[in-house]
């Protein structure tokens, strides 16, 4: 009977059977319980499902790669901001270390359709030029166990290539490594918009900014409403657009990335609610510049569908961050199909 017992505990408490998975881009991999089943995975994130004992119980695993190389109080603050702004209960923030490098880790609380939910995100704090983002979220009654189990899967991440992963100095210059080109997910309100290969410019506005001035060439369609110095609003009639253009100088102005983040948190203030985040990190354009996105979609205070993007274009000395929102989905295809031709036609040049 002893014998028997034992082995019935041994059945118990057998780890389960685990399958591999891999980012080669972010140069990650881990091992995870062959019962999670990968619902969703493109070139900028992955959704996993993990089970419980019924369905409405399961966790749900987010995996993103992310672009940002600020301090880390800046992170824990823009998720404290971004959160609160949502009405979601920040509970905790920590730091563990994984591989070396700093795990920053935020817990929340909220509801959603009447459930309440129980949430933690981690960013690997890395020097790399994407960094893995995670958010792990499950019914309040099933958290403890579906966090246990991402603890124990945390146990056995490495790095592909075997290198150590370097911790982030957001006071040096960025990593020389060369920058992964991640292009937006293909999503319901996306689907079908692809970037031009080449878009022919034409001038269309002169700004100034730090005593210097800089011309502004843009795709066709685009017309100048307004400027005042450093800020100007583009209008495309056809899609009845309007965009908030704000020009920088590289030189006495935050890094682009950050300015992009500092910006995309402020105008969380225009949602009561996000269903639907999208972010991209640099990459190049036909026209030379560099350019990453923020793609938010969700309710207002009003409880009505909108959707705001946040981008901005560097282009030699000087960048401008792009802001523009919609209250139409129906024609936010289109329109965000207009807002990637005019970033990718950018160029901004000084006065020789």
């Amino acid at each position: 009977m002893q014998l028997l017992a034992l082995g019935l505990t041994f059945a118990l408490y057998q780890e389960p059977e685990l399958v591999p998975y891999a980012d080669k881009d972010l140069n990650l991999g881990f091992s995870h319980p062959a019962s999670w089943k990968i619902e969703k995975r493109d070139k900028r994130r992955t959704v996993l499902r993990i089970p419980a004992d019924t369905a409405d119980r399961s966790g749900q695993l987010e995996l993103i790669r992310a672009n940002f190389r600020g301090d880390t109080e800046a992170w824990q603050s823009l998720q404290r901001t971004s959160n609160e702004l949502q009405k979601r209960v920040v509970n905790r923030q920590w730091e563990q270390q994984v591989l070396g490098v700093p795990l920053l880790l935020t817990q929340l609380e909220y509801s959603e359709k009447g459930v309440a939910y129980t949430q933690v995100s981690g960013l690997f704090y890395s020097r790399t030029s994407q960094k893995l983002l995670f958010h792990l979220r499950a019914p309040g009654t099933s958290f403890e166990n579906v966090w246990f189990q991402w603890q124990k899967v945390m146990e056995t991440f490495k790095t592909i290539n075997g290198d150590p992963l370097p911790v982030e100095d957001p006071t040096a210059p960025p990593p020389t490594k060369k920058q992964v080109q991640v292009r937006p997910a293909r999503t319901v309100l996306d689907d079908g918009v692809t970037k031009p290969s080449s878009v022919n410019a034409k001038p269309l506005a002169s700004m100034t900014v730090s005593e210097r001035t800089v011309n502004i060439l843009a795709a066709s369609g685009w017309e100048l409403e307004n400027v005042n110095g450093a800020k100007a609003e583009f209008f495309f009639k056809k899609q009845n657009l309007r965009v908030v253009v704000e020009l920088n100088f590289l030189a006495d102005s935050l890094e682009p990335s950050r300015a992009l983040m500092a910006k995309a948190s402020d105008r969380l203030s225009l949602f009561k609610s996000v269903s639907y985040r999208e972010d991209v990190e640099a990459e190049a354009t036909p026209a030379g510049g560099t350019v990453g996105s923020v793609l938010r979609v969700g309710l207002n205070q009003e409880d009505q569908k909108i959707a705001a993007y946040d981008a901005y274009l560097k282009s030699s000395d000087f960048y401008v961050l792009v802001a523009a929102e919609s209250s139409d989905l129906n024609k936010w295809k289109g329109q965000q199909r207009e807002i990637k031709r005019l970033l990718s036609s950018l160029k901004l040049s000084t006065n020789p």
